[in-house]
């Protein structure tokens, strides 16, 4: 509610979001023999909110900075 998905995209990315954090609640309150796979589903929230917020990796920038260059001039 403190937010507007302004894409669908957007709202795709945050109803996946809650409802994997959804399920990994439910995992968690089933006890210590389900972590593992409470544990991957905050994976697949966490894979979901990046596809919303984009991941920057370094070799994205360094390629970035360098397309801007004309080498061999």
């Amino acid at each position: 509610g403190a937010g507007l998905a302004t894409h669908e995209r957007h709202r795709i990315a945050i109803s996946r979001t809650v409802s994997d954090l959804s399920t990994a609640r439910a995992v968690l309150a089933q006890g210590p023999v389900m972590y593992d796979i409470a544990a991957e589903e905050l994976r697949t929230a966490i894979r979901a909110l990046e596809a919303l917020v984009g991941r920057v990796d370094v070799e994205n920038v360094l390629d970035e900075i360098f397309s801007s260059f004309c080498l061999g001039k």
